[in-house]
């Protein structure tokens, strides 16, 4: 219940921004660390596999902390988050080490916050299409069609394992929820969602094709048709989505050139700092400082990992994220 709730509202972008949400989240997070704490009965701490990378984040932090004392504020607040989110995660390998927690719990959370927000893409996409008679790329709970698409790659694999691995009703439950969840996904737009998903495709093609070569004699004509025109058919959207995706390169509102110059400023606040980088949680003020005349739409992120780190946490951030990777 606490994953699927952090997956729909707590840890979205709207569950943090909200005032009332964030104080509830924190809330219910500080009384689940109780209860972890005070429910280990003496077992032994698990080291997880990036206990020493975490160190080389945390003095690449440090040191951006101490070369931009004047951004300390908002420094800090980066620090929170990405505190709470690095403690979370530790207390989630220690939950599985220990055995205290499945990964098939974590699974089924993922996947039944998955369907929660599939279905508020849906009734996004539905309701403003009706109202406005337009098309429109959902968001869903997630706020975002980027985000939402996100998620949507990270949920599809585990549902189609879960096709594999059912029996009867389950099966053709996963097999709608797999279909359905791609739809949407093809819905978002989102070109990272796309490439995003497509060695999942990849891999599921091949392994249908090995089960296919050793039960294809067994299948009456009609099923092997059917077998045929589906693979035609999956062939065919893929097609058009790759002609679809290099099309929108070309088109105005979604060309390139947004980025580009966000990119270039993340390199410039590079630049301006190697060393200590400008500062966690600080790009949205470089990106409003560096184009402030003419003025930019404002974000909060380089839209590219490598560029915000470097631009942020400098060269030693870039050690780390190379080490994590």
């Amino acid at each position: 219940m606490l994953i699927v709730y952090l997956l729909t509202v707590g840890a979205t972008f709207t569950g943090i921004v909200e005032p009332p949400l964030r104080l509830l989240t924190t809330l219910i997070l500080g009384v689940c660390v109780l209860l972890w704490l005070t429910g280990r009965r003496g077992q032994v701490w698990s080291v997880p596999p990036l206990a020493g990378v975490i160190l080389v984040w945390i003095a690449a932090v440090a040191l951006s902390l101490i070369g931009n004392l004047d951004s300390a504020r908002r420094i800090l607040i980066g620090v929170w988050f990405a505190g709470a989110y690095t403690g979370a995660w530790f207390a989630l390998h220690d939950l599985l080490a220990t055995g205290r927690l499945r990964r098939a719990d974590l699974i089924n959370a993922l996947l039944i916050a998955g369907g929660l927000i599939a279905i508020s893409g849906y009734v996004e996409f539905i309701v403003v299409y009706f109202q406005r008679a337009d098309f429109v790329r959902p968001g869903g709970l997630m706020g975002n069609p980027n985000s939402l698409a996100a998620l949507l790659v990270i949920a599809i694999p585990f549902a189609l394992s879960r096709i594999a691995a059912a029996r009867s009703v389950l099966r053709v439950v996963m097999a709608i929820y797999t279909l359905a969840a791609l739809a949407l996904l093809g819905l978002t737009f989102s070109r990272g969602g796309w490439l995003g998903i497509l060695p999942t495709l990849t891999y599921t093609a091949y392994l249908a094709y090995l089960w296919l070569r050793r039960t294809w004699g067994r299948f009456s004509l009609l099923v092997r048709l059917a077998v045929i025109g589906s693979g035609l058919l999956g062939a065919l959207v893929i097609a058009v989505s790759a002609l679809v995706l290099i099309d929108s390169f070309g088109d105005a509102t979604r060309s390139v050139d947004l980025r580009t110059w966000i990119y270039a400023t993340a390199v410039r606040a590079f630049a301006a700092q190697p060393i200590t980088g400008s500062g966690l949680f600080t790009f949205g003020a470089d990106l409003a400082r560096y184009n402030s005349m003419p003025f930019y739409e404002p974000h909060n992120h380089a839209h590219n990992a490598v560029l915000h780190v470097a631009a942020e946490l400098g060269v030693v951030g870039l050690i780390a994220l190379a080490l994590t990777a």
